[in-house]
């Protein structure tokens, strides 16, 4: 495990639903050095990218309000160079093409491994 501020000054928006899952990364990211900040649906992710700004965002496939597809293009339409890792449990192939036609920086399956999102994190930071 990298060591505590490893990622200092750095900050992360998860976006899920799922809230075991959201607390669960919240813990892991914060031993990371990363500032978290979490939205359970589109609304408050968007609100909280505008107010935050945030570095990366991690965002849910399947939200209760919209999608993710949607609440990212909202987003990249005020932060256009946002590093997006979208999340998604579905195994779907064409569904993955749908991530990647967002923009989305990565696409990570569930389960998602808290070391997946710290190597992506560090080769976005060349560090």
């Amino acid at each position: 495990m990298l060591n505590n501020n490893y990622f200092i000054d750095q900050s992360v928006l998860i976006v899920d639903d799922d809230l075991y899952a959201l607390e669960e990364l919240e813990e892991a990211l914060l031993e990371y050095g990363l500032t978290v900040h979490k939205a359970t649906n589109s609304n408050d992710a968007v609100t909280l990218a505008m107010e935050f700004k945030p570095s990366f965002i991690l965002m849910d496939f399947h939200l209760p309000d919209t999608d993710g597809l949607e609440t990212t293009a909202m987003i990249r339409n005020f932060l256009p160079d946002v590093e997006v890792i979208m999340i998604s449990g579905q195994d779907s192939f064409i569904a993955e093409a749908n991530i990647r036609n967002t923009g989305s920086t990565a696409v990570l399956r569930k389960p998602v491994s808290v070391e997946s999102i710290s190597r992506f994190i560090s080769n976005k930071l060349n560090v």
